[in-house]
């Protein structure tokens, strides 16, 4: 089992839009840390739809309100299963962003969600190649049974 954490999410939405405002790049506004409360909604629910965009091979065990935990095929190693755990986190830090500056900058918000996916995509890949080693696995074990 693996855990997603939601400050973990937080901290890096607030790393990046620190880092654009002092690029002076456009930003819907400062984050602070103030801004937790209302961000962990918003992180939560991006963490779960990163998720339940691999539901045929994550499966969401808990969510305590701060740590989401998933389990996940055991054909991936342990550094697959912590890149799985980083991936989310990264796709639902930009999918939280997007929402913030779809109001004020749609470019940016494309690009968000761009990024978004683009983890995700990747997650899937690992993930699908995960699953099919572990059933060639099993069919191999099964052929020396019988």
């Amino acid at each position: 089992m693996t855990g997603i954490s939601i400050d973990a999410i937080i901290s890096e939405i607030l790393a990046d839009n620190a880092l654009r405002r002092r690029l002076g790049r456009s930003t819907p506004g400062l984050l602070t840390p103030d801004n937790r409360e209302a961000l962990a909604v918003t992180a939560r629910a991006a963490a779960a739809q990163t998720a339940a965009s691999a539901a045929p091979y994550i499966t969401v065990v808990s969510d305590d309100g701060e740590i989401i935990t998933i389990d996940t095929p055991e054909s991936l190693s342990d550094a697959e299963r912590g890149l799985t755990a980083r991936l989310i986190t990264h796709a639902a830090g930009r999918r939280t962003l997007a929402g913030l500056y779809a109001g004020s900058d749609p470019e940016m918000a494309a690009c968000y969600t761009q990024s978004a996916e683009a983890s995700e995509s990747v997650m899937l890949a690992m993930l699908e190649r995960a699953a099919s080693a572990g059933k060639e696995r099993a069919a191999v074990i099964a052929g020396r049974i019988c």
